[in-house]
């Protein structure tokens, strides 16, 4: 590697605290990329009440903020509102700057990616998502009408507008390999190249033994979420008598009262960082079930790396290449995954699962994923 390095990292969000699935993988990758002597210049906008990080700063060579544009004329825009809400002159000025390449972290940050200005700049697309897909599915799950309205236009626009915009990038960089297949099948011309999330994990913190609850966890304001929670509360809980603890950001009012029928379900809302920590690693059992195959679940890889057995449909790992094994089942129907639940309470979480689960988490290995990541932003 050359003794200096600098790159622009366009984000999405400003990625720190890192405690949501896509900005955990900008966060560990910035720090990671820091580790290795990378000067980063790093571009965030701001939203949603997340403030300015005085941690990021230890790890960043410049940071520049910018106010996304979420007012709600915005959503009549030809252009998707999460590629137009990120508009900002003042972030193609800073990129005029200098001649270094430029990482856009997801398509939302992409508006850009097709300037005539950085038409000679070596530019990288970070893809956490085939993002119509994505949208599409948010359409699917969605109860509110005008939300639905919104999902299924969005997925419209970020179609057309994926097909003028991805022929810009020098490089893709898709989370998942089903991804990296979608790329290479829709854009042949374009160099692509499987890289996973980053995450927090340097090896396995899963503790041995038994738990005493079946975990669901993720951010339950989101449609696929509580669709997915409250298909555990109807069709599994009612059927196994282990306590069911479904935990995340913001359940909606339907899913508390819902739980509310069965004595051995609760919902722990808002957990901070530490607590969802322990939640995972004391439970016996993580439930992970998505109704949509699309990017990589965060969730799941913090499960791999923490929790005891783990019991997940084939979307979720879809594109990971991951195969069932003794700390790992794969079970798609109510009722394989309420037999499962049975088999696995009284079982210990002993050395062979551990071993096998270690085999498993090779291809997630942050070091390695950095060593790809910088040749692909020199070679580009």
């Amino acid at each position: 590697m050359i003794s200096e390095s600098i790159i622009h990292i366009v984000s999405f969000d400003i990625p720190s605290p890192p405690d949501y699935g896509g900005v955990i993988d900008v966060y560990y990758k910035i720090k990671y990329l820091y580790q290795k002597r990378v000067k980063i210049i790093l571009h965030c906008f701001q939203y949603n009440n997340r403030t300015i990080s005085e941690e990021l700063e230890r790890y960043c060579y410049k940071i520049y903020y910018y106010k996304r544009a979420t007012s709600f004329s915005r959503i009549f825009h030809f252009l998707p509102y999460t590629v137009i809400s990120r508009k900002s002159d003042l972030l193609l000025k800073h990129l005029l700057k200098d001649h270094y390449p430029i990482l856009f972290e997801t398509l939302h940050c992409t508006y850009y990616l097709s300037h005539p200005d950085l038409k000679n700049r070596i530019k990288i697309l970070r893809l956490s998502n085939i993002e119509h897909h994505y949208y599409y599915h948010l359409f699917l799950s969605e109860k509110n009408v005008f939300k639905k309205f919104y999902f299924l236009t969005e997925s419209i626009k970020l179609y057309f507008y994926e097909k003028k915009i991805f022929p810009h990038a020098h490089q893709i960089l898709p989370v998942t390999s089903k991804d990296l297949e979608y790329t290479t099948q829709y854009y042949s011309n374009i160099r692509a190249h499987w890289i996973p999330s980053f995450h927090p994990f340097n090896d396995l913190c899963i503790w041995k033994g038994k738990g005493n609850y079946l975990l669901y966890h993720g951010n339950l304001s989101i449609p696929e979420n509580y669709k997915t929670a409250e298909f555990l509360i109807d069709r599994i809980a009612p059927n196994i008598s282990i306590p069911v603890i479904i935990a995340g950001k913001n359940p909606p009012a339907f899913l508390l009262k819902k739980s509310k029928k069965y004595h051995h379900v609760q919902i722990v809302a808002n957990p901070d960082t530490e607590e969802m920590k322990q939640l995972i690693q004391n439970a016996h059992i993580l439930w992970l079930y998505t109704h949509q195959a699309t990017g990589l679940k965060l969730k799941l890889l913090y499960s791999l790396f923490s929790g005891r057995f783990i019991i997940c449909n084939n979307k979720m790992i879809a594109g990971t290449s991951l195969q069932p094994n003794l700390s790992l089942y794969i079970k798609n129907t109510p009722s394989e995954i309420i037999e499962s639940i049975h088999s696995l309470q009284e079982r210990e979480f002993d050395d062979s699962a551990y071993l096998q689960r270690k085999n498993l988490l090779e291809k997630f290995d942050n070091e390695h994923n950095t060593q790809q990541l910088l040749k692909i932003i020199v070679s580009s």
